[in-house]
């Protein structure tokens, strides 16, 4: 970027960039863009303003439920974990009952026990409650990118459908025990292979 000259005697404030939000469901497959950057100095009131840098910059627009993969940004899978979708209402009661079923106590209260062995009872409830539902696999869902997938949200994975990738499965037991008050860390071995998850002791 070329230095400006204090000559011009003219100081703006910062202007934060604005870039127009697309709804949310209103990006199915994902689409390239070009985003301009342009520096503008203001000369006079009847003169109005003039260039002084400008620069243009591709990037992708990636689908709503479109995770990029391991090569750009691979946190952001965080993203998709929905701890408050209404649809894990159903799957905390079960796992609640087998709770009251396995300790006397069907509390889904994270870490407040103190308990180690709590925590991974907890955990194997998620297990089971999904278990339960014999979820079939599927491939992720049809797209046209080269990398990384797009992930189902938690009703499609539980609800009628009753489908899912490991990385969808993931997802949902992430956004079950981040409800409990558990905090799994999130992630992907360092090669090919299905999601996992655990969570802190």
């Amino acid at each position: 970027m070329p230095k400006v000259s204090r000559r011009l005697g003219v100081e703006r404030p910062a202007q934060q960039a604005k870039l127009e939000v697309v709804e949310e469901e209103g990006v199915a497959d994902g689409d390239p863009a070009v985003v301009v950057l342009v520096l503008l100095a203001g000369i006079g009131v009847t003169q109005g303003e003039r260039t002084l840098w400008s620069s243009a910059h591709a990037l992708e627009v990636l689908a709503f439920n479109e995770w990029p993969g391991l090569t750009t940004l691979p946190e952001i899978i965080s993203a998709f974990v929905c701890p408050n979708h209404p649809s894990l209402s159903g799957l905390l009661h079960a796992v609640s009952s087998r709770m009251q079923e396995w300790t006397g106590d069907g509390a889904l209260n994270g870490y407040q026990s103190g308990s180690t062995d709590r925590c991974y009872k907890m955990l194997a409830a998620v297990y089971h409650a999904l278990s339960d539902l014999k979820i079939a696999y599927i491939n992720p869902p049809a797209s046209f990118e080269q990398d990384g997938q797009k992930v189902r949200s938690p009703d499609q994975v539980i609800g009628g459908g009753r489908c899912g990738t490991c990385l969808d499965l993931t997802v949902v037991a992430v956004a079950m025990l981040e409800q409990m008050g558990l905090h799994p860390p999130r992630g992907r071995p360092p090669r090919p292979g299905p999601a996992r998850h655990g969570i802190d002791d």
